[in-house]
């Protein structure tokens, strides 16, 4: 899953960010919440999962409900989706107007088999955004397709494709994919070729 990221732009932060964090010797909150999610999100970028969930969980407890996004998207990338739903159910309660918090927990009702509740969940990430976000429509295309509604399912993942494309491209070789996969299960073996096609030529255009 491409969209597991933080909500915040942190990341453009790594290499600037530590000398704006005013670190203290002493007492365990010594950094603000939001600092604690910047340096999470740092150690996170480093490849330190230990320390940015101590710097996550710091800032969660105290309301910050990024962090508890935060926190989730690593439970997910490791199927750890009991968890997963915990942590996004306190972000979605911290901050009921988060797209990006339902679309994830409807990730997590969609890999354990909660379909229609997955889709509720992306409907409201849909409905929290003004304007269509193509993550949001991959994950929904991705449920249609687990719910055997392949037609309705093509149909959202090409939009999802289209709207990915027009704005940079970021993400659309895995909503391609998708549709590579949905075209696999209905036989259309000549509609999947000309999706690899496309891909290999993301690949070529690539820097």
């Amino acid at each position: 899953m491409r969209y597991l990221k933080a909500v915040l732009p942190v990341l453009l932060l790594i290499t600037a960010s530590c000398g704006h964090l005013h670190i203290k010797p002493e007492g365990k909150d010594a950094l603000t919440p939001e600092e604690s999610y910047r340096l999470g999100a740092i150690y996170e970028s480093q490849g330190e999962q230990d320390l940015a969930m101590r710097e996550y969980l710091s800032a969660a407890d105290r309301g910050h409900a990024a962090a508890h996004f935060a926190m989730a998207n690593i439970h997910i990338k490791k199927a750890e989706y009991k968890e997963a739903e915990s942590e996004l159910l306190k972000a979605i309660e911290t901050d009921p107007s988060k797209g990006a918090f339902y679309n994830n927990i409807g990730w997590v009702y969609m890999e354990t088999g909660r379909l229609d509740k997955a889709e509720d969940a992306v409907n409201k990430a849909l409905r929290s955004d003004p304007a269509e976000n193509p993550a949001y429509l991959d994950t929904l295309g991705l449920i249609q397709m687990k719910s055997g509604r392949f037609s309705e399912a093509e149909k959202t993942l090409s939009r999802a494709a289209s709207l990915a494309g027009a704005g940079g491209g970021e993400g659309l070789a895995e909503i391609y994919g998708h549709l590579i996969g949905l075209y696999r299960k209905t036989g259309e073996d000549g509609k999947a070729a000309s999706i690899e096609d496309k891909i290999k030529a993301l690949k070529r255009a690539a820097p």
